[in-house]
């Protein structure tokens, strides 16, 4: 299991997971709708060579309060950086 967080702007706190080669968000935000963290894990969980690109696709048009595709992406190039 790895696991890394980082506080983002207004002291919020973002987190991946990865368990069992499957990343896992957590952390202290808002979205709407409630399946945009469901769709984010499963574009990091997935083989696309383009995931940033849909990160930032699915962030421009959904509502979420806490971090940003850039904060996400870090989480996950750190973790992957570890293995």
């Amino acid at each position: 299991m790895s696991f890394c967080e980082i506080k983002v702007k207004n002291g919020k706190l973002l987190q991946l997971e990865l368990k069992d080669n499957q990343y896992f968000i957590t952390g202290d935000f808002f979205c709407y709708p409630g399946t945009v963290i469901d769709t984010l894990e499963n574009i990091l969980n997935s083989n696309s060579s383009t995931k940033l690109t849909e990160i930032r696709s699915l962030l421009k048009v959904n509502s979420v309060i806490g971090f940003g595709y850039k904060d996400l992406w870090y989480l996950y190039l750190k973790l992957n950086k570890n293995e």
